[in-house]
């Protein structure tokens, strides 16, 4: 992740927003035409445009293009023109949930994340929204209707093994691509190519950390393509880490003055609310710090040890466990001391912070994870 951060994700053009929990009942016919069912219901009916996930972890993603609405993977599409509501329960599991309409149609939405850790992309402010770790607003389709998805491309070079197996995200630079593994056989580096594109399906949304690009690197030009290739990755690994920990801390220093802002307005009118606002101020600030730390420290101690790490992937595997018990305690601290829609902007900010170190977590486990695979373990 480079400097894309916080501007990207909490700035004017693409901020967070909040809304009414509330909880839909939803449920009607069963949508077709994907060719491994994830399980989806729903449909049109009566104007209302309902759609239903699993109890797993899914993409649920809309798209509009011109007058038509289409749900990914599925053959079914609607007129946008005989949709007054849409509704949308993500059911249980770590979902993803994608509404790249107009913004009038957005707008109507009335989503339900569920149990787990999900998160909402939308052109507008929902109806209403429930459930949800983090909300981002996203564009809305291009000249009222046209959205890209795009597709993942995949460039080999070389002819015989090993070859180096990378993907590249859309915030990427055309040298920071990440490190799948290395393979002996061109058999075995497709079969790491069609996982990366399978991945690729199930994660991509239209957003900064999209996988759109996959390289498979034979030998032949760089005899030593193994140790430089997992070199990039420990580097690339550990610049992201620092990243988000640097964006985490700064939407701390926002909640942090955000609630210094709240009480000032009572500090002459009202001046036990004004105490009792410092106090959450300083609660929410302690309990940030703790989790954020988890990532300093796992960075301070293993980032300037390279052989050792790349010797012992182990240790990435432990730190990133630290970090999501860090991140799990403070996001129950943070559901259970932050309760209300009064509260509910300092609450979601807190839980998208604690969403970044999550993601510091992942990166650390996909780093212990190619290590194993270049070097056989």
């Amino acid at each position: 992740m480079s400097k894309h951060g916080i501007s990207k994700w909490f700035g004017a053009k693409r901020g967070r927003y909040g809304g009414p929990r509330t909880t839909a009942r939803l449920g009607v016919e069963r949508l077709e035409g994907r060719e491994v069912p994830a399980g989806f219901s729903g449909g049109l009916s009566n104007g209302v445009l309902t759609i239903n996930g699993t109890g797993g972890s899914d993409s649920i993603s809309l798209t509009q293009t011109g007058d038509t609405i289409r749900l990914d993977g599925y053959t079914s599409s609607w007129s946008a023109r005989s949709i007054s509501q849409i509704r949308i329960s993500a059911g249980a599991g770590d979902d993803t949930v994608r509404v790249a309409v107009s913004k009038q149609m957005a707008g109507t939405l009335v989503a339900d994340g569920g149990a787990g850790r999900d998160v909402l992309y939308t052109t507008a402010q929902p109806a209403s929204w429930s459930g949800f770790e983090a909300g981002y607003l996203i564009d809305p389709p291009a000249g009222g209707g046209t959205t890209t998805t795009g597709g993942v491309s995949v460039t080999w070079s070389g002819t015989t093994g090993p070859y180096a197996v990378s993907y590249y995200r859309r915030g990427d630079s055309a040298s920071g691509g990440e490190l799948y593994g290395n393979y002996s056989t061109r058999d075995a580096a497709q079969n790491a190519v069609n996982e990366i594109q399978r991945w690729a399906s199930q994660i991509n949304n239209g957003g900064y950390w999209d996988i759109v690009r996959i390289t498979a690197e034979g030998s032949g030009s760089n005899g030593n393509s193994g140790a430089s290739s997992l070199t990039t990755l420990f580097n690339d690994t550990f610049r992201d880490v620092a990243n988000r920990y640097n964006q985490a801390v700064a939407l701390g220093n926002q909640v942090y003055s955000y609630l210094s802002n709240l009480a000032e307005r009572y500090r002459t009118t009202a001046y036990n609310t004004y105490q009792a606002v410092i106090q959450i101020r300083n609660n929410v600030n302690q309990v940030l710090a703790i989790a954020q730390a988890s990532v300093r420290d796992a960075y301070n101690q293993y980032a300037p040890r390279p052989d050792f790490v790349l010797a012992n992937p182990t240790v990435l595997g432990y730190m990133a466990q630290v970090i999501r018990q860090k991140a799990d305690w403070a996001k129950a601290w943070v559901n259970q001391n932050l309760p209300g829609d009064i509260l509910a902007p300092v609450r979601n900010a807190c839980l998208s912070a604690l969403q970044i170190l999550y993601g510091a977590a992942d990166d650390l486990d996909n780093l212990a994870r190619g290590i194993k695979r270049v070097r056989g373990g």
